[in-house]
């Protein structure tokens, strides 16, 4: 299967019914969407290490986790992203930590003086 037609394939089953309804009732009730989810994402859990499976579903659940936490929507205009060569003129983020910040807290460069 190429990279086109598993894109093609998680686009076709994330627009199925199903999971528009279920994204319109974590809209709607986020709280009690969690709770649902965590309910059933145990009795699968439950009835995998019953048939022996326990760390493969574990392990499958963390793989489906990393892909539903993944922004789907494109950024908003003027909005920075996290990594500095997508953003205009190569800007860093506010705060964040750079070879040269490391070097000089390894180095303790910039330690008060007393």
């Amino acid at each position: 299967m190429s990279h086109r037609q598993i894109y093609n394939l998680i686009s076709t089953i994330s627009n199925s019914y199903l999971f528009i309804c279920a994204r319109q009732f974590r809209k709607s009730n986020p709280q009690i969407f969690i709770v649902l989810v965590a309910i059933l994402w145990l009795i699968g859990l439950v009835t995998f290490i019953w048939i022996e499976f326990g760390c493969v579903y574990f392990a499958c659940s963390l793989l489906v986790f990393i892909l539903l936490s993944m922004r789907s929507e494109p950024r908003k205009p003027g909005e920075m992203s996290a990594y500095s060569v997508f953003n205009p003129n190569c800007e860093r983020l506010a705060g964040q930590m750079t070879a040269e910040h490391f070097e000089n807290e390894l180095l303790r460069r910039n330690l008060p003086k007393k």
